[in-house]
């Protein structure tokens, strides 16, 4: 980042000249090295900046306080398009022009009272030309500490109903588990699963796909909840067979419901292959040399989240907007949109500033409604005008201390050899009582039967009567019908 020095020593004398004639100061030397010396001189005098400051319009305090509040940098194209272009002039057409006498725009008034320059900048996409405040200026500006360009968006009042997915996604995966670890799951040639396996598992999802013909269709929340499990390394894959690592399985079941939730969403933000962008509805992205990093796109995303409060609904066209004025780059950090290979349904490429809402605005939609709501993080009004931060989702991002830290949910064990596992109850019991029941319905809550077929397949993995007597006795807390603890201590596998 360039000091007021190698700023002004990179202007044409004649531009120093009129710098100093602005400032009201005396003439400069003939030669533009001492010119720009004696220049910086008088600029750094906190007096002299002072008096710059106070002779600025509205628009052009605004326009650096905006500058400074983007950590003192901001790509050209950016910078341009909001304040206007810096026109560039040969030394015949700058005295002719005098751009300084009747600048253009903003931009240009800031140019030539040697308020702002260009240097290449490091940022995570390498080097970017990036207008700044001199560095030796920025502390001389009587304008304060500034704060960074944040979004506050503005309450909305609460709806009559309110869609929230709660943790389902958990109990999925768990649903996930069970079954690859209870049966013989084959892959395709292409590592997919067949549909003759899929189809044992198509009842009990808590969420069932929208899509009945493609449930696992890309950008779908099954997909996620696929690409989580493997993301959390629970699959292996022998020959053409997928199956659980169980100890690594179970050590994980056993955890909170809380931790288990951070767990999966962790997964969700530091999944390479899973890219929000492409995967969002409407957009169809193009091979090409243009490159963006799927877990820069998702945290640039959620970064958007910042000062929204847990519990508090938002208008989502009102916070669309939000974003578009003062955070439209947030996916693109050198601000220019010419340069990805992006698609609509049409065909038609959408590039350039004027497709923001094409793009951006269609993309944060499907997170927002996509994977943040498939994982709890957000919630809906009934028409999917408004939005909140839940809670939950607080939490899983760290932002929140945890909420489950009650007493444990029971499952409950009826006279007719059913066990019922209502919602929030451990994943680890659900798996357990899946090892020696037979599965009957998800909702509204997990209900499987003891059957003696089932009680002889865990006797074949080793699972003793005894043992799944002790099991429903811990989980129900000593509440067994008595003709249920009477067979099962009888029950010879």
């Amino acid at each position: 980042m360039k000091n007021l020095l190698q700023h002004l020593g990179e202007l044409d004398l004649i531009v120093l000249q009129a710098l100093a004639q602005m400032h009201g100061l005396e003439a400069l030397s003939g030669d533009q090295a001492t010119a720009a010396s004696e220049l910086v001189a008088a600029m750094q005098k906190p007096e002299h900046v002072a008096a710059i400051w106070e002779g600025l319009d509205v628009y052009s305090q605004a326009a650096m306080r905006s500058l400074l509040a983007a950590d003192n940098r901001m790509p050209v194209p950016a910078f341009e398009r909001r304040y206007g272009q810096i026109r560039r002039f040969g030394p015949g057409r700058l005295s002719q022009e005098r751009p300084w006498a009747n600048p253009a725009n903003v931009a240009e008034r800031l140019w030539y009272q040697g308020l702002i320059a260009r240097s290449f900048l490091d940022t995570k996409d390498g080097l970017v030309e990036c207008v700044h405040v001199p560095r030796d200026l920025v502390d001389l500006l009587p304008i304060g500490a500034s704060d960074p360009l944040i979004l506050r968006p503005r309450p909305c009042p609460e709806p009559a109903l309110a869609r929230s997915a709660g943790q389902a996604v958990l109990d999925d995966l768990v649903t996930l588990l069970i079954h690859v670890h209870g049966h013989r799951v084959w892959l395709s040639d292409h590592g997919n699963w067949r549909a003759q396996d899929f189809s044992q598992l198509a009842a009990q999802w808590l969420v069932p796909p929208d899509d009945l013909e493609q449930p696992l269709a890309p950008g779908s929340r099954l997909a996620l909840v696929f690409r989580c499990a493997h993301e959390l390394d629970f699959f292996e894959i022998n020959g053409r067979r997928l199956r659980l690592k169980g100890a690594q399985a179970w050590s994980w079941l056993q955890r909170r419901r809380a931790e288990q939730m951070r767990d999966i969403v962790q997964a969700w933000r530091n999944c390479v292959d899973w890219d929000d962008l492409c995967l969002t509805p409407g957009l169809q992205c193009e091979a090409g040399n243009w490159r963006h990093d799927n877990l820069q796109v998702r945290e640039a995303a959620l970064a958007l989240l910042g000062h929204a409060q847990a519990g508090e609904w938002y208008d989502w066209q009102v916070f669309i907007e939000l974003v578009h004025a003062n955070h439209p780059d947030f996916l693109r950090s050198d601000g220019n949109y010419h340069t990805w290979y992006i698609r609509n349904n049409d065909g038609d490429y959408l590039k350039g500033f004027e497709h923001w809402h094409a793009v951006e605005a269609r993309f944060l939609h499907y997170l927002w409604s996509g994977p943040l709501h498939w994982l709890g993080v957000i919630d809906w009004d009934e028409n999917g005008e408004c939005w909140r931060l839940s809670q939950p989702g607080a939490s899983v991002l760290g932002r929140a201390a945890d909420d489950d830290v009650g007493d444990p949910v029971r499952l409950i064990v009826t006279d007719d050899f059913r066990v019922l596992i209502p919602t929030g109850a451990r994943p680890s019991d659900r798996f357990q009582a899946a090892r020696f029941s037979e599965w009957e319905a998800s909702w509204p809550g997990y209900r499987y039967r003891i059957s003696q077929r089932m009680l002889r397949k865990a006797g074949r993995a080793g699972i003793s009567p005894a043992q799944v007597l002790d099991f429903l006795d811990r989980a129900s807390g000593g509440r067994i019908p008595a003709n249920v603890s009477k067979a099962l201590a009888a029950f010879k596998p």
